[in-house]
């Protein structure tokens, strides 16, 4: 199955705490914190097609970016419709709580969007 990277503005996200939370029990059995991004895809041929929304993750991964506190590359597991995507790692600003987050998803799913 081949992939399309496909990047997501972050229009409003979790806290700094929240984000670590997520992280920290990311792997615990029956123990998991969800985050919660608002996204617009970046690409203005999808964003025609894809509305703002509201989605739901766990943070798998977590690196604090050089800069102030409150700044990470994450990876994270979301469920959207249609198709489960996972992230790959990706700048986020918790103090801000914007960013951009990077997708691979199916082709052909991107394919049925655009074409």
């Amino acid at each position: 199955m081949s992939t399309t990277t496909v990047q997501y503005d972050v229009l409003d996200g979790p806290s700094a705490d929240r984000v670590i939370d997520s992280f920290k029990y990311a792997f615990t059995k029956g123990c998991t914190v969800e985050v919660e991004f608002t996204l617009t895809p970046r690409n203005t041929r999808l964003r025609g097609k894809l509305a703002q929304r509201k989605v739901t993750a766990t943070v798998t991964g977590l690196q604090y970016e050089s800069g102030s506190p409150g700044m990470f590359i994450l990876w994270v597991n979301i469920q959207m419709p249609h198709h489960s995507q996972t992230l790959k790692g990706s700048f986020y600003n918790a103090n801000q709580r914007k960013g951009v987050l990077e997708f691979d998803v199916p082709t052909h799913h991107v394919n049925r969007l655009l074409g």
